[in-house]
């Protein structure tokens, strides 16, 4: 994705919008983001923790590889 394309898909998102890295695919130091999704994700205390309808949950953009 290049620059141009990044800004089209998140022009219509609010500027205070978190920003997430999605899961690395390659060992690569670097690599190249292919993809920008909107996700509700939740927020958890424990990384064991089970999300239930109660969890704090927020809107977020997730950029990823694939």
């Amino acid at each position: 994705m290049n620059l141009k394309e990044f800004r089209e898909k998140t022009a219509h998102l609010p500027e205070t919008m978190e920003l997430f890295m999605g899961e690395r695919m390659t060992t690569f130091a670097y690599g190249l983001v292919n993809g920008a999704t909107v996700k509700s994700i939740p927020f958890l205390e424990d990384e064991g923790d089970v999300a239930d309808e109660d969890t704090p949950r927020e809107e977020v953009l997730i950029l990823t590889e694939d």
